[in-house]
């Protein structure tokens, strides 16, 4: 059976943008072009395109220049998923053309650059039988599928990050009978290879990863030694090893993405089960995670799935929250302090959920986020802009 990412288990998909509107409220659509140098005071919705008719999903952004970001998910015009990536060149969103793995489903879930020419996205293919990990590089002209190595039966990876052009370190799980565990692997210039790393149960899963210098890594996910717990673990340069990690609820608790500052400085978000699914933001110190006092947004469930940090005083974190039967798109803003909530846009009365999310630099740097939103038949990509 095809296993698909982390978001796709969590009923993060695509999205298409033609009309916005925001729970009620009517949004003023600021679009942020090649040379505005003011920087947006709300979120709006950003044009962006789809592959076929069927079910479209960004999962990972990476922006490394003002007039570079590159999203990265999954698109479909029959019943197989096919890696999808958008770029945005400073105008507009447009799809880049990216080779697949055999005839069925190709999915690519993080993407990391280290520069405007060096740049990796990472997921898996399934053969029809396994899934296998899917790595593909972009030189800044195209995309090409690089040799990545597998450890058993079910291989996939979910996040990368390249703290230099010659280094990038992806996560994500593998199989071996019964158990799912831990799989990093490592670029070094030249190819990928394995990297030992650590399990703390029987199912283990690796989901995001940051490396703000080459001797200093985080990854976080998820353990299931009954129930779900929190899974941390840090690379010194040397070896990895797994870090003691919150986990609030007593039943379930599993972190998504991470971002870092600094060797001591990360955010981790994920989600926390107490009599419902609640926000949950832990921050590495550069001694041990702590949880930080998120914001649950109504009364039914609350996920948090992206993380992104421009310094120690401004972050990002972005999700879904349930309203009625239905996703809406969640935005907190920390501000060295404490987070709030920030007011975001939905498509239509179906599901909406921001996946990911990104800060764009240079004059007029802002926030960039994808996910997807359902039109009621598929899910179309979503991206949005703010402050």
């Amino acid at each position: 059976m095809h296993t698909p990412g982390i978001d796709r288990l969590q009923r993060l998909s695509t999205a298409f943008v033609a009309t916005t509107m925001v729970c009620g409220l009517a949004v003023a659509m600021i679009e942020v072009g090649a040379g505005a140098l003011t920087r947006p005071s709300i979120i709006s919705v950003s044009p962006s395109p789809n592959v076929g008719t069927h079910d479209n999903f960004l999962g990972g952004i990476s922006c490394p220049s003002q007039h570079l970001c590159l999203a990265t998910g999954s698109g479909s015009a029959n019943k197989y998923d096919k890696s999808l990536v958008e770029r945005w060149n400073g105008v507009r969103w447009a799809v880049t053309p990216t080779p697949d793995r055999g005839t069925n489903y190709n999915d690519v879930n993080g993407i990391s650059c280290a520069s405007t020419t060096e740049c990796f996205t990472v997921g898996d293919w399934y053969t029809g039988s396994v899934d296998r990990t899917l790595i593909e590089r972009w030189n800044g002209a195209h995309w090409s599928i690089v040799p990545s190595p597998n450890r058993g039966s079910g291989d996939l990876l979910e996040s990368v990050s390249c703290p230099a052009p010659k280094l990038c370190f992806a996560v994500g799980t593998w199989n071996r009978m019964t158990n799912d565990l831990t799989l990093i692997e490592r670029w070094d210039g030249a190819k990928w290879s394995v990297m030992s790393s650590p399990n703390a149960g029987s199912v283990n899963e690796l989901t995001g990863i940051a490396c703000p210098t080459t001797q200093f890594c985080v990854a976080v996910g998820y353990q299931h030694s009954s129930p779900y717990r929190t899974l941390a673990e840090k690379w010194n340069g040397h070896a990895w090893t797994i870090v003691s990690s919150p986990s609030p609820s007593p039943t379930n608790d599993s972190l998504s993405r991470v971002t870092c500052v600094s060797s001591t400085f990360c955010v981790a978000v994920g989600y926390q089960h107490m009599s419902v699914y609640g926000v949950l933001i832990e921050r590495w110190t550069g001694k041990s995670w702590v949880t930080m006092a998120g914001r649950d947004m109504g009364t039914l469930g609350n996920y948090t799935q992206g993380i992104s940090c421009r310094s120690v005083t401004s972050c990002i974190a972005t999700g879904r929250w349930q309203q009625g039967l239905a996703d809406r798109t969640l935005v907190e803003r920390w501000n060295g302090h404490g987070w709030t909530f920030v007011r975001s846009p939905n498509v239509g009365s179906g599901d909406n959920s921001l996946s990911q999310v990104a800060f764009l630099p240079g004059p007029g740097g802002h926030f960039k986020m994808v996910g997807y939103t359902y039109n009621g038949t598929f899910d179309r990509t979503l991206i949005e802009s703010g402050p």
